[in-house]
């Protein structure tokens, strides 16, 4: 109870608050939305959409409906804006058309404030893909 004592007196909080991640830091987020479509205009159903950036190995992870529309909300990009470029990922798992990543600079994409916590951009990417 003392050390705690100090520790509101000294650094404004308790010893657990300092290290809080996921309370009272501010972070930015991307929603991207957009279609996967074939040569020909029409809507690629079940095509899976990944939106990560190049230095993480994961990211969210969705899939197209029947009209070839995917939405991927609240993606975290973490405390501060990537230096490197979102990429949006687009493989079909049924094998018959081409992968394809568009990357996405955040300088392109439209930026609004959430509030005093979150920062979001958003972006509506258009794929298409092509014939094996």
């Amino acid at each position: 109870m003392i050390i705690n004592s100090l520790l509101t007196m000294v650094l404004g909080g308790t010893l657990t608050a300092c290290f809080a991640v996921d309370y009272g830091v501010p972070y930015v987020t991307a929603d991207v939305e957009g279609t996967v479509t074939n040569e020909q205009n029409e809507p690629l159903q079940s095509m899976q959409v990944v939106v990560k950036t190049a230095e993480k190995s994961y990211g969210s992870t969705t899939y197209t409906n029947m009209e070839g529309e995917f939405d991927v909300e609240n993606y975290i990009l973490g405390f501060s804006l990537p230096e490197e470029k979102l990429q949006v990922i687009v493989n079909d798992t049924n094998n018959v058309y081409l992968s394809d990543t568009i990357e996405v600079a955040f300088s392109d994409m439209k930026r609004k404030k959430v509030d005093e916590w979150e920062t979001n951009y958003s972006k509506e990417v258009n794929i298409q893909l092509e014939k094996k």
